[in-house]
C-alpha cells in the first residue's frame, strides 16, 4: 500500500522530469545543428547605413553570415574577396548604382543570386533589374524587415 501511494505521488514529478529532458534535448540538438551546419553568406548592398545595419542584424539573427557594404564599388570589392550565396542590393546608390553593379557582376561571370531591394517601384525598373540577372525584386518601403528574411529564405531553398 505504501508503495502505491508513493508511486502515484511521484508520477507527475517523473513526467515533468521526462518532458524537461525531451525539451532540453531538442534545444541542444537545434543549437548543435546550427553550430555544425554551414551558414549561408549574405551580402547586403545598401547606402542607407541605418537600414543596412538593421537588415544585417535581423538577417544575422535568422542564422546567416552577413556582410554589409554601402555602395556598388564596395560590393564589387566584396565579391572579389568572398563567395556569397545571395546578395540583397539597393538600386540607387552613390559611386555605382545597382544597375551598373548588376551589369559588372554579369560581365565578370559572378552568378550569385541577387534580390533587388529598392524604393523604385516602376515596372520598367523591375524589368531592367531582372534582365540584368536579378532573381527577385521588392519595394523597401512596402516590405517589413521580417518579410525580407522570409524572401531570403525562400530564395535560398
Amino acid at each position: 500500500n505504501q508503495y502505491k501511494i508513493t508511486s502515484i505521488v511521484a508520477l507527475p514529478h517523473c513526467i515533468y522530469i521526462l518532458l524537461s529532458m525531451i525539451i532540453s534535448r531538442s534545444i541542444l540538438f537545434r543549437w548543435y545543428r546550427n553550430q555544425v551546419e554551414e551558414k549561408k553568406n549574405i551580402l547586403i548592398v545598401e547606402d542607407e547605413k541605418p537600414m543596412a545595419l538593421a537588415l544585417r542584424n535581423k538577417i544575422n539573427h535568422a542564422g546567416f553570415n552577413v556582410t554589409a557594404v554601402f555602395n556598388g564599388e564596395e560590393a564589387l570589392e566584396a565579391f572579389g574577396k568572398e563567395q556569397f550565396d545571395l546578395a540583397l542590393m539597393d538600386l540607387m546608390m552613390p559611386q555605382m548604382d545597382g544597375f551598373t553593379l548588376l551589369q559588372k557582376l554579369r560581365d565578370q561571370g559572378i552568378t550569385t543570386p541577387v534580390i533587388v531591394s529598392s524604393n523604385l517601384s516602376q515596372e520598367s525598373d523591375m524589368e531592367k533589374a531582372k534582365a540584368l540577372g536579378a532573381v527577385g525584386f521588392f519595394v523597401k518601403s512596402n516590405t517589413p524587415i521580417k518579410e525580407v528574411v522570409e524572401i531570403i529564405e525562400q530564395a535560398l531553398t
